[in-house]
């Protein structure tokens, strides 16, 4: 296996232990008219071991159930595409509940204090 693939696997690990949904923040690149997006998750609702990911030009986001108290996204993961639009690379859904829904073109993760 390969580090690529070692490091996508070891996100999907760390993404079902951290479901809190503690921000989501959406921007449009004033140059480029591309979204972007800022998520930070954690392991429970009092901000427990952070994690904050931004996915570079978001397409067809699509949130159902959200708000209203805590939100959690229970089974999110990431998937690579293989096949699709030069600026789509990658497949983000929350399984569960289907509460969270989106494409993009890259992400960065970054750990929490």
């Amino acid at each position: 296996m390969n580090s690529r693939n070692s490091n996508m696997d070891e996100l999907k690990r760390t993404l079902l232990k951290h479901t809190c949904v503690r921000s989501l923040h959406l921007d449009m690149e004033y140059k480029t008219c591309e979204y972007d997006l800022l998520l930070t998750l954690s392991v429970d609702e009092k901000g427990k071991d952070e994690i904050t990911m931004y996915f570079y030009d978001v397409h067809a986001l699509k949130l159902n159930d959200f708000g209203g108290g805590l939100s959690q996204f229970l089974h999110l993961t990431i998937r690579k595409l293989e096949n699709g639009y030069d600026r789509v690379r990658y497949s983000i859904e929350e399984l569960e509940h289907s509460s969270v829904f989106f494409q993009c073109n890259s992400f960065n993760v970054f750990s929490g204090g």
